[in-house]
Order: C-alpha cells, then sequence, then structure tokens
C-alpha cells in the first residue's frame, strides 16, 4: 500500500454502497485518503476535474443522500485555473490541519481524539501499526504522516477491502466510525473552507454508510453542517 498523490481511478458509484460493491467502495475510500493527505496540487486538480471525476462526485454526492456537496465542489474545482486553486487549498490546509490556525486547527490523527489531553502517538497508532502488518502492506516511504493519521486508515480500508480481509475491514470501519464524525465536526465549526466542509461531510456519509450495512448503524447528523460553512 503506498498513499501518495497520484491520479484517481475514478468509478461511476451509482449503486456501489447499495450493492456492497467492495471494489467501488475501495475507489471511494482512496480517493478520500489522497483528498486528505496533503492539499490537491496542480496536477490533482487537473485530475479530479476531468469529466469522469465531476461525474463521480456528483453520483457519489447523490447516493450518499448530500447532493449539496457536489455543488460546491464541482464548481471550485472547476472555475478557476489549476495553479490558483493550488494555492487556495495550500493555504486553507495549513491552517486547518497544520496548525497555524491556532485553537481553530484540526488534527487528522485518531490519537488525538482518544483520551484526554489530544496526545499523539497513542494507542490507536500502535493498533495502526499492527493493521497494517496485518495486511502485510507499508506505507510509502513519501508519506510522513504517523499510522493512525486519517489519510493512511482510509488507504488500510480499501486495501483490507480489496484483499477481502472481512475480520480487517470491519473493525476498520468501526474505527472510522469512531472519531471521523468528530473530525468532521471540528473542520465544519472552523468556518476556514467550504470546500473541505464538504470533503468531510462527504467522508462522514460514506463512513456512516458502511458501519450501517456492516451492522454498527450510526446516524449521520453532520449533513446539516454545510448550511453553515465559509468560502473555499
Amino acid at each position: 500500500m503506498t498513499v501518495t498523490m497520484s491520479a484517481p481511478r475514478p468509478r461511476p458509484p451509482a449503486g456501489i454502497l447499495v450493492a456492497g460493491d467492495p471494489f467501488g467502495q475501495a475507489v471511494i475510500a482512496d480517493w478520500f485518503s489522497r483528498l486528505v493527505l496533503c492539499p490537491l496540487d496542480a496536477a490533482a486538480v487537473r485530475a479530479n476535474r476531468s469529466e469522469e471525476m465531476l461525474a463521480f462526485v456528483a453520483g457519489l454526492a447523490d447516493e450518499l443522500g448530500v447532493p449539496a456537496a457536489s455543488r460546491t465542489i464541482i464548481p471550485f474545482l472547476s472555475d478557476q485555473a489549476p495553479e490558483q486553486i493550488e494555492r487556495q487549498l495550500g493555504h486553507c490546509y495549513v491552517l486547518l490541519f497544520d496548525g497555524l490556525s491556532g485553537p481553530k486547527a484540526v488534527s487528522l490523527c485518531e490519537s488525538a481524539y482518544a483520551g484526554a489531553g489530544g496526545r499523539l502517538f497513542q494507542a490507536p497508532f500502535t493498533e495502526m501499526l499492527a493493521l497494517l502488518r496485518a495486511l502485510d502492506v507499508s506505507v510509502g516511504g513519501t508519506c510522513r504522516e504517523p499510522a493512525d493519521h486519517l489519510a493512511i486508515e482510509l488507504a488500510a480500508l480499501a486495501e483490507a477491502t480489496r484483499q477481502g480481509h472481512a475480520a480487517l475491514t470491519t473493525p476498520m470501519i468501526r474505527r472510522l466510525s469512531g472519531w471521523v464524525p468528530l473530525v468532521t465536526q471540528a473542520v465544519c465549526r472552523t468556518g476556514l473552507s467550504d470546500f473541505y466542509a464538504v470533503v468531510f461531510t462527504l467522508l462522514d456519509a460514506f463512513v456512516a454508510v458502511l458501519a450501517s450495512s456492516s451492522g454498527g448503524d450510526r446516524p449521520n447528523e453532520n449533513r446539516k453542517l454545510l448550511s453553515g460553512v465559509s468560502d473555499v
């Protein structure tokens, strides 16, 4: 497994979640992994604004019951030069996730949401190291994030799904459903970025559907947060 910003490989999502198509679910998890690993550069913006990818976004938003998300993502990716989008997303990502916005900064590591104090490298980190070993995969050398970073957890979910490893897929879904809602709420509350607010709202809806289909029903209450976001 390599967590990178390589070009996405979309598949129209219609029916994927309802039918329980594991290949399609892995594609979706990989797409989210790339979006949260780091800000899209100009090349990644071009890949994500292709006709096929925009159809992927619209179909996914509709299937997840969050059609308003595509009405933010698609114009944002389509209406500006890729280089301009790269600069905007880079600025927003640093503010949101790299700590430059002070108390508004949002951690993308599960350890920050486990126990008191928000410390990194806690139990979720060691648990994810064990899970990666069980999948017989490692993180690519260019990725410097800890094993419990959201991008790596999503990539691990995709890999477990592709391998048909139900004994690891179900715990990964349960793990993500325990803290993705908290990240989504935190991102939406900042008001710093419409783009990341809707990306995380979609992600939360995706995880909620997977949790429900795996027997861990969790109502998705974050869709209403779309009405309270700001401007990128």
